[in-house]
């Protein structure tokens, strides 16, 4: 017994030594105790800020610490949100203060910024109150292909050039390449962007320029072969969209609910939806108008003669012309030919066609659909047009711009003759070419970037450069948004 008292007595010993030592071991946990950095985010200007879109913004926050520290001790952060929370966040910048173009949906915004401590990963943040109004209202859309992208230039009326505008605001919808058309549609609902490419179709609303609608959202019932080709507003109740050669109409008043495009129009005889039509409209006279019963025409690339749109107003249909009257300059049914443009003219109740034969010669026919004989005039053009590849018809005199070798032609109709009207840069390939008014707009592209020119037509249908813009990708169309 007292052999295990004396036993337990010298443990109890022990172990009071190794506490004392324990007691003289270096406390690393309170002796390395890290002094925080107390950080402050101060914005001298606490006022809600307004820029227009694709503006620079521009904030120079203060950062206030109690031990003062070199700015490459932090991580810093930018970026915006929606002030309702619901769209997804756009990173900004990661710099000290905030240089950056504000490519958004008009609209409330948060701009956060964070500033993070490398050393401890403390990090604090600060809310910048933003409103981004509208500056898109009027200006060029140039639809462009770029670095294997779809996208949208816009320029306004100042000269001031904004890029990326349609990825800027529409992040996660690419737009399907090749593209074909872009166009601006009006009907009683209000004006709509329409972008068709090769094998799609989507709508941007007019004024956010964000995407509203894709192919299947167009049509009560889709094509199963999904190939645009056309889209035009015919008046403020029609709409039509060429799919696969077919026709589709958009007819809008006189009945409730939601309007989409009806299926592909057949023929009222046995043809059916035999037909395949070049990417081309002419609208005729309101069906209230008491003339002819032809609201639209387009060319049937099959029969190689053109069709007509009876005015019906609830379910259309298609129908061939009559024979020709005696007085008919040729027959509507049976041209013949390939069509390479169909524009309106001088007047809203005319339009030019320009055709080609098997042998390359071009012909101009002109026709008007608010009379009951609507072949008005034929005219071969000279020889020395022969090779042209883009036209474009005057809305103010009996003129078509034929576009050769970077010439562009004045073609006078009645008098059968033409002249140099202007010349496009040498070494530039012509992608398309429109007139608004007395502008003559067309765009190049020499193999690097893309061109815009704006010309200026006098009197006599001469054209004057009177503004150039590059550096886009290769410009596909382009329209007028006002």
């Amino acid at each position: 017994m007292k052999k295990n008292l004396k036993y337990i007595r010298s443990i109890y010993a022990l172990l009071l030594v190794v506490f004392a030592l324990g007691g003289c071991v270096k406390d690393k946990s309170t002796h390395d105790l890290i002094n925080l950095n107390k950080v402050e985010i101060v914005d001298s200007d606490t006022s809600t800020r307004i820029i227009l879109q694709f503006d620079t913004l521009r904030i120079e926050p203060i950062i206030r610490q109690s031990i003062p520290t070199a700015d490459s001790a932090f991580n810093y952060s930018w970026y915006i949100r929606d002030a309702a929370g619901q769209k997804p966040i756009i990173v900004l910048d990661s710099t000290r203060s905030l240089k950056k173009a504000i490519g958004v949906p008009t609209g409330s915004y948060t701009v956060v910024f964070e500033v993070t401590e490398k050393r401890t990963g403390v990090m604090v943040m600060k809310f910048f109150p933003l409103t981004v109004t509208d500056r898109l209202g009027t200006g060029w859309l140039l639809l462009e292909e770029k670095d294997n992208k779809g996208d949208i230039s816009v320029i306004i009326p100042n000269g001031e050039v904004f890029h990326n505008v349609y990825s800027d605001l529409n992040r996660g919808y690419d737009l399907k390449l090749p593209l074909r058309q872009i166009e601006i549609t009006e009907t009683y609902s209000g004006k709509k962007i329409e972008i068709l490419s090769e094998n799609d179709a989507i709508q941007l609303d007019y004024q956010a320029m964000i995407k509203q609608a894709q192919f299947n959202d167009y049509f009560w019932s889709a094509p199963q072969i999904v190939k645009p080709q056309y889209i035009k507003s015919l008046s403020l109740s029609t709409k039509i969209f060429i799919n696969n050669g077919l026709l589709h109409m958009y007819i809008e008043g006189g009945f409730p609910g939601d309007v989409k495009y009806l299926s592909e129009l057949p023929f009222i005889n046995d043809k059916g939806t035999d037909y395949a039509l070049a990417p081309f409209a002419i609208k005729g006279p309101e069906s209230w108008d008491g003339l002819t019963a032809f609201s639209s025409a387009y060319y049937d690339t099959k029969a190689k003669g053109f069709v007509y749109v009876t005015n019906a107003t609830v379910l259309p249909t298609m129908a061939s012309f009559n024979a020709p009257a005696a007085t008919a300059a040729f027959d509507m049914r049976s041209i013949g030919m390939d069509l390479l443009n169909l524009d309106r003219g001088y007047t809203d109740q005319y339009y030019n066609a320009v055709f080609k034969d098997n042998t390359g010669n071009l012909f101009i026919y002109q026709i008007n659909l608010k009379v009951d004989e609507p072949a008005v005039g034929k005219s071969a053009v000279a020889e020395g047009l022969k090779g042209s590849t883009f036209f474009v018809s005057s809305q103010s005199n009996q003129f078509i711009y034929f576009f050769k070798d970077n010439i562009a032609y004045l073609y006078d109709i009645p008098q059968n003759s033409y002249g140099v009207a202007g010349r496009i840069t040498p070494g530039e390939t012509i992608t398309k070419v429109k007139i608004l008014s007395n502008q003559l707009l067309v765009a190049t592209w020499d193999g690097t970037q893309g061109h815009f020119y704006i010309y200026n037509i006098n009197p006599r249908g001469d054209i004057t450069l009177s503004n150039k813009f590059s550096d886009f990708g290769k410009v596909i169309d382009f329209a007028y948004k006002s």
